[in-house]
């Protein structure tokens, strides 16, 4: 089992590397921190919570994030289930009849790690608000399915995450 020393050392260099790799691949980018809640289906319903990072691309309609997620639940010792990172891609941004809200959809791919494996595959939507150039506010609703290890007994699970968040522009 990680140790919580272990995640914030992987996070940290998760966020040192996108940091270094994201701007030479792209003129401009944004980071960002998002919060949220998310539902889990693998024989029972276990709830979480999510904080994380994301990036984002100007150029490519990618969006990366890296979460570390939360148990609700009272009989668990440990806050920290599991390390979580997911990747969205945009089929499309439209502006909402003239407005600064940006409707986006497309598909999210998403892995995590802890107390137990899953990789997951998915639909995601949401809405962006752009305050100025440089500030992006966001909400993001997905459902993912997908495939949990616990202790290597393979569950399928389905997951409703939702996240709201702010990004910035550099």
């Amino acid at each position: 089992m990680l140790k919580k020393k272990n995640i914030f050392a992987y996070i940290t260099a998760a966020l040192i590397f996108f940091s270094a790799a994201v701007p030479s691949a792209a003129a401009g980018y944004a980071a960002g921190l998002s919060a949220g809640a998310s539902g889990e289906w693998t024989g029972q319903f276990s709830g979480s919570l999510t904080a994380g990072i994301n990036f984002k691309s100007e150029t490519v309609p990618l969006c990366f994030y890296g979460d570390a997620v939360l148990d609700l639940s009272e009989k668990e010792t440990e806050v920290l289930k599991s390390a979580e990172v997911s990747l969205d891609y945009f089929i499309a941004s439209p502006v909402i009849s003239r407005s600064f809200v940006h409707f986006f959809y497309g598909p999210e791919f998403a892995a995590g790690i802890y107390k137990n494996y899953f990789t997951d595959a998915g639909f995601c939507m949401g809405l962006s608000w752009f305050s100025d150039y440089d500030t992006e506010l966001f909400f993001k609703a997905a459902f993912r399915a997908g495939v949990t290890l616990n202790d290597c007994n393979p569950k399928l699970n389905f997951m409703l995450p939702v996240k709201c968040g702010i990004k910035f522009y550099f």
